[in-house]
């Protein structure tokens, strides 16, 4: 009987090594290394002192998913008690450890379940794994000092098998397919698979696919993403840190997209569209996120619709907007609050009433001041955009007295700081405080030119604005064709006003027009025939430019003809037809209207004929026609220029063949633009 005890313990031992699950294969290698996980199955003693290293180093920010199966036999205290698979008596009996650290500060406590276990751990050392069976709570071991009690491990009996897996985060994604991968390939190992299963069902992989869908959000780091993420996933462990991405994420958005004129472009805008110099495609989708935001409760969605309803679209809605500030005041947002006190001081939306506007400015005054005055802290507690907003509203209530006592300067101050951020409104006032001379002096340069960049995108208060500037002489002129595009004079005086400094003939001829017995009725005509010689010099400047290029062309000293001064023709007779169709088909410098010339025109062209080719002076004929367009040029009245004189030439034959005269040739011209 002695002897049948430790043959019966032996043939145990050596049925659970034969059950013991056999390693995947070296092909797992293939997926594991192209996605920088590591991995190692090591085998995990009962009767081993702590700690056995693995060949796995990890980094910190990795993860650490293990996935243990077995059975062990321990024998509390060195105690020669039955055998047993681990229960609650021994609760932690499988440890993992990062780098040489103690356990105190780098240790994992590996609880295992029936004899199964799973976990994802996020490493935050670097160092080798290391793994490690324990006794018993009770035991006297002192791992914090490297002290072990070797007769407590000598008698105790198993294993586990470990499968370690160290996972960058960039590879989360791809643990799913991976894992199914290696079961896949390995199917002779039920062990693993199964362990692969109930990791799938396990919070463990929970947290890794909660893991996964939020670096696919942030990643995207969109206002759109943030609120499909939560709509899908409402009871996702990282809700409340979507909630504030959020926050700030609106804000950068409404930046971003409603900030910056640059991005803005000429809108054609249709009867269910959102018009305005706040609107192009992009813009409206962005709305209608807000609104989606709005609906969710987000009070600062409700801030930024009641903003653009109120400023940025063709369709006034002030009702709306006065409704959405309201609705955002009700959660106690501080903006909200002060679109809904500026609302009812101006009666936007809603019937006048200062004393309410005044009561509400009184009770944020304090908030407002307290966050532009430290700005830092501000930027730490609430979203970096709330600041130049913050900075408007309090420029805004030191402008107009509300809330506080009038104080220019320092409406002037906060109105720079906001404008410099991109906030529209206050780059608006600060152009207003501008032309009132908030700074010491009025500054209309600086004033006309933000206001113009507002009125070119369709704001209607700053085309109003500028017209007004415009009638009480506070313009540069620099912007009269942008006024134009607008303005509509309402007088005689204001017209003629507008038209003469402008200098356009369009104007000038809409005078006359609309005023044909005005004052101004003779000086609109000087000024609009001084406009069209201007023109005409101007593109008889432009023509001779045009085809001056390579001496092709010469414009006679009257200014009213371009002549040839190159590819000469020869003809062989002097029919007028043949001239005509010469001429009427000439292409010269880009032009094709070219023409015969007069007899005329020719006896002029001779008294600059230094200035012409110098081959018209070599012994050759130059024809022209007379003014009745009825002689032949080279039978009766013909016109030569040869040896540098001029003479008429006298012939009875019909035609007179080119070689008799060495010519002639044709020089063509054509008439300038008048």
């Amino acid at each position: 009987m002695i002897l049948r005890k430790p043959l019966l313990f032996f043939v145990l031992i050596f049925l659970t090594v034969a059950c013991t699950p056999k390693a995947p294969q070296l092909q797992i290698a293939k997926y594991i290394n192209f996605h920088g996980i590591q991995y190692e199955r090591i085998l995990v003693s009962a009767s081993e002192l702590p700690w056995v290293k693995s060949k796995l180093f990890a980094r910190k920010g990795e993860y650490l998913i293990a996935l243990a199966s077995g059975q062990i036999r321990i024998k509390p205290n060195g105690e020669q008690k039955g055998p047993y698979a681990r229960t609650s008596s021994t609760p932690n009996s499988l440890f993992i450890k990062v780098g040489d650290g103690t356990p105190e500060i780098n240790l994992y406590q590996a609880i295992t379940e029936k004899n199964d276990y799973n976990e994802y751990i996020e490493i935050k050392e670097e160092g080798n794994i290391y793994t490690a069976v324990s006794e018993a709570p009770e035991n006297n071991d002192d791992w914090s000092k490297g002290i072990y009690n070797e007769h407590l491990y000598s008698d105790n009996e198993g294993f586990f098998i470990v499968d370690l897996f160290l996972v960058p985060k960039t590879a989360e994604n791809k643990l799913y397919a991976l894992l199914v991968q290696l079961a896949g390939d390995n199917p002779e190992d039920r062990t693993f698979r199964k362990q692969i299963d109930q990791f799938f069902k396990s919070q463990s992989y929970i947290k890794i696919n909660n893991n996964i869908i939020w670096n696919r959000v942030t990643k995207k780091d969109r206002l759109s993403a943030y609120l499909n993420f939560i709509t899908q996933y409402p009871n996702h462990p990282k809700l409340l840190d979507a909630l504030e991405l959020i926050s700030n994420r609106l804000l950068v958005e409404y930046r971003e997209y409603f900030w910056d004129f640059k991005k803005y472009i000429p809108l054609n805008v249709n009867k269910d569209s959102f018009g305005g110099f706040w609107s192009n495609h992009t813009n409206q989708k962005k709305i209608g996120l807000f609104q989606k935001l709005s609906e969710f409760g987000y009070s600062m969605a409700d801030v930024v619709l009641a903003d653009i309803f109120y400023l940025g679209i063709k369709k006034f809605k002030p009702e709306l907007a006065y409704q959405l500030a309201q609705k955002a005041a009700a959660q106690n947002n501080v903006f909200g609050k002060f679109l809904t006190a500026k609302f009812l001081f101006k009666g936007v939306g809603i019937e006048q009433d200062t004393q309410q506007a005044q009561i509400i400015f009184n009770e944020i005054k304090n908030e407002l001041e307290s966050r532009v005055k430290d700005e830092n802290r501000a930027v730490k507690i609430y979203p970096k955009n709330e600041l130049p907003l913050a900075q408007y509203c309090l420029g805004w209530m030191y402008g107009n007295g509300m809330g506080t006592a009038k104080n220019k300067k320092s409406a002037l101050e906060l109105y720079q700081k906001s404008a410099r951020e991109g906030y529209l409104p206050a780059r608006y006032n600060l152009a207003l405080a501008h032309q009132l001379g908030w700074g010491g002096t009025k500054d209309y340069q600086k004033s006309e030119k933000t206001i113009a960049l507002f009125a070119k995108y369709g704001f209607k208060k700053a085309q109003h604005n500028l017209s007004w500037m415009f009638e009480n002489d506070r313009t540069t002129n620099q912007y009269l064709d942008l006024i134009s595009q607008w303005y509509q004079p309402t007088t005689e005086v204001s017209h003629w006003k507008f038209a003469n400094k402008l200098k356009r003939r369009d104007y000038y001829q809409m005078y006359l027009e609309r005023y044909p017995n005005g004052n101004f009725i003779d000086l609109a005509k000087k000024e609009i025939r001084k406009l069209d010689d201007i023109r005409i010099k101007k593109e008889k400047e432009i023509e001779a430019k045009k085809a001056a290029r390579n001496n092709e062309i010469y414009i006679s000293r009257t200014g009213d003809l371009m002549w040839q001064n190159t590819n000469f023709i020869k003809m062989k007779s002097c029919k007028i037809s043949d001239i005509k169709n010469v001429c009427s088909n000439f292409n010269l410098a880009g032009f094709s209207d070219w023409q015969a010339p007069t007899l005329n025109e020719l006896k002029n062209l001779r008294k600059e004929i230094d200035f012409i080719n110098p081959e018209l002076s070599n012994n050759m004929s130059v024809v022209g026609i007379n003014a009745k367009n009825t002689i032949m040029g080279c039978l009766k009245e013909a016109f030569y220029i040869a040896n540098g004189l001029s003479f008429n030439y006298e012939a009875s034959m019909e035609n007179i063949l080119a070689s008799t005269i060495r010519g002639p040739f044709i020089i063509c011209n054509r008439k300038l633009r008048k």
